[in-house]
């Protein structure tokens, strides 16, 4: 999964492999987002997801 979100420009990110031959996930990012990761598994990923550069009221 890094390979192919690098070959689609993406540096950052998270990759859950897959379990066999196919499949996967990846959540690919932008820089200057934070991204906090909570939780994954083979279905899901759950993050938490803070633009750097964004005010906050």
């Amino acid at each position: 999964m890094e390979r192919i979100r690098r070959r689609c420009g993406y540096e950052n990110g998270i990759d859950v492999g897959a379990e066999g031959s196919r499949g996967g996930i990846s959540l690919a990012r932008k820089a200057g987002i934070t991204v906090q990761l909570n939780n994954f598994s083979k279905n899901h990923i759950d993050v938490l997801v803070k633009e750097d550069n964004v005010n906050q009221e």
